[in-house]
């Protein structure tokens, strides 16, 4: 249901909208690629290992994709986007670090 909440409210925010400035194309593909890499290492062993982790980036994601008012020239668009890429690569190393180990304890 979390999953589903948070894929609807992505979804909603990436919507055109008469309230909010028009992001460009390579911003939206870039928050939709970015929702998919959330959305692979938000998985339950994950938020179990690395909960802290998993929480930072999801909100640095919010921050990025939800906040309107982060776009303006004065605001944290970037930061946001930052700390979200940081947060995913860590993410993702931790994620390919774990599947080596499962991998090795099977041999």
């Amino acid at each position: 249901m979390r999953k589903l909440l948070i894929v609807l409210a992505v979804t909603a925010a990436l919507a055109p909208s008469a309230f909010a400035t028009p992001l460009p194309e390579e911003d939206l593909g870039e928050m939709a690629m970015g929702r998919e890499r959330l959305a692979a290492v938000s998985v339950p062993e994950m938020r179990q290992r690395f909960p802290a982790l998993v929480a930072r980036a999801e909100a640095s994601f919010d921050c990025w994709t939800l906040n309107p008012e982060a776009r303006a020239p004065e605001g944290s668009f970037a930061q946001c986007r930052g700390e979200f890429m940081v947060s995913i690569q860590e993410l993702e190393q931790l994620m390919r670090r774990a599947a080596r180990q499962d991998l090795a304890a099977l041999q």
